[in-house]
């Protein structure tokens, strides 16, 4: 179940949903870099960790220009994208807008990678909007 959330512009600019996997993603990066731009790291930042004895390992490209994947040499990070991998193996590609989720299996599925990256942001000391207000209802 791919769930988006509305990105909305205070200007009248044409608006566009954002996928919930890539908005943890950045919640994530958030989180870890304390604020600091994803954009001021050389090439792609990159986060692993382990969850339910699984390795989970986020790159994501703040730049306006291909970065070297340093999981697959010779590929790119195209900019403002992200690569999620799962035991060492490809799990999705994506954008804010769109992209592909590659794992389905019991243990790594879109659902399973979004509750993963809502307990890496609490352990490193980060919140979603819905932890901070209390539930994904309130």
């Amino acid at each position: 179940m791919t769930e988006k959330l509305a990105a909305s512009s205070p200007e009248g600019r044409e608006t566009r949903d954002i996928s919930l996997l890539f908005t943890r993603i950045c919640e994530l990066g958030l989180a870890v870099r304390k604020g600091e731009p994803i954009s001021r790291v050389e090439g792609a930042w990159e986060h692993a960790f382990t969850r339910g004895g699984n390795e989970w390992k986020v790159s994501v490209n703040g730049h306006r220009f291909p970065v070297p994947d340093t999981d697959a040499p010779g590929a790119e990070i195209r900019p403002f994208e992200a690569h999620v991998r799962f035991n060492g193996w490809p799990f999705a590609i994506l954008n804010p807008y769109g992209g592909g989720v590659i794992g389905a299996g019991e243990a790594a599925n879109e659902d399973t990678c979004i509750a993963a990256l809502e307990a890496e942001i609490q352990s490193v000391g980060g919140s979603t909007p819905e932890t901070l207000h209390g539930g994904k209802d309130a």
